[in-house]
């Protein structure tokens, strides 16, 4: 059973070498455009727990109640 998880974790590794410094550069077209696309604070808004989808208003003003 160690050998195994040695074996996961030494894979793991080699995974991680290969993906970070083996492989080739992602396109630089997409990453620019992914940049571009991303949220920005100012567009963030923030909806109260009373108000979320799925929970009725009077379960959510009592209580204790799960």
């Amino acid at each position: 059973m160690r050998t195994v998880f040695l074996l996961f974790v030494l894979a793991n590794c080699a995974f991680f070498a290969w993906d970070r410094y083996l492989r080739a550069p992602a396109d630089v077209e997409a990453e620019a455009y992914s940049r571009q696309v991303q949220i920005t604070p100012e567009k963030i808004r923030l909806v109260r727990d009373a108000a979320a989808p799925g929970k009725s208003n009077a379960a959510a003003a009592t209580p204790g109640h799960p």
